[in-house]
């Protein structure tokens, strides 16, 4: 499972590289990015926050910075600058995060931030609150947006009110059980990513914004 595991990773690798290159004076600048998502994600995150906020951006360790203007961005990643347009560069860190965002299994039990859960239980209960994934990639195809993940809350599975709960990766605080994973699971995770990612360019909700949320939560109520 691992070797294919590492082909299937390299192949989402290399046709992302080929899709942006037009964007990057070399690929190099996109492998150093690729590089960084596989070893801390959450940099990434940080850079598109500080995007969004038109602030400028600098990782000593990895070496690369970000210098923010009002309709382009200018990326120096090891000596080497490349100059985007600023909506190039967002989609560019979107594709880029959800194309490299670990994917649990099916069956995965995991505990959610607390932020998220205090408008649905009592303070007093989110500290034994967790969530059995049930359900990945949950998309619609009137709208280009979709959901990571849903799941039920363990043990007791729905409440009634709805099915599931519908969260997003960086919504999750920490994997108490891993679901069973095999080489179905693997060729599934690469598929969905190539699919909705890179072929058809849809990002995660948390990068939606408010209308786009808004419409794709009453799309999957339906």
């Amino acid at each position: 499972m691992e070797n294919l595991q590492e082909e299937l990773q390299k192949e989402l690798e290399n046709k992302f590289i080929e899709k942006n290159l037009n964007l990057f004076q070399d690929k190099n600048t996109i492998s150093l990015l690729i590089n960084v998502a596989k070893k801390d994600i959450n940099i990434l995150r940080d850079c598109y926050e500080n995007l969004l906020l038109k602030k400028d951006y600098l990782n000593i360790y990895y070496q690369f910075s970000v210098h923010v203007e009002e309709e382009r961005v200018i990326l120096k990643a090891q000596q080497i600058e490349s100059t985007l347009t600023f909506k190039d560069f967002k989609l560019f860190l979107v594709n880029l995060i959800d194309l490299f965002e670990p994917i649990y299994p099916l069956g995965t039990v995991v505990s959610l931030k607390k932020e998220y859960l205090n408008n649905i239980f009592r303070e007093s209960e989110i500290k034994e609150v967790y969530f059995v994934i049930t359900h990945r990639f949950i998309s619609n195809e009137s709208t280009n947006v979709y959901f990571q993940y849903a799941g039920v809350p363990f043990p007791i599975g729905n409440l009634g009110m709805k099915e599931f709960f519908n969260f997003t990766s960086p919504l999750i605080d920490e994997v108490i059980y891993s679901g069973y994973s095999n080489n179905q699971e693997v060729a599934f995770v690469y598929m969905m990513k190539r699919e909705l990612i890179l072929e058809k360019e849809y990002k995660s909700i948390g990068f939606a914004s408010k209308e786009e949320r808004n419409e794709f939560q009453n799309l999957i109520k339906k």
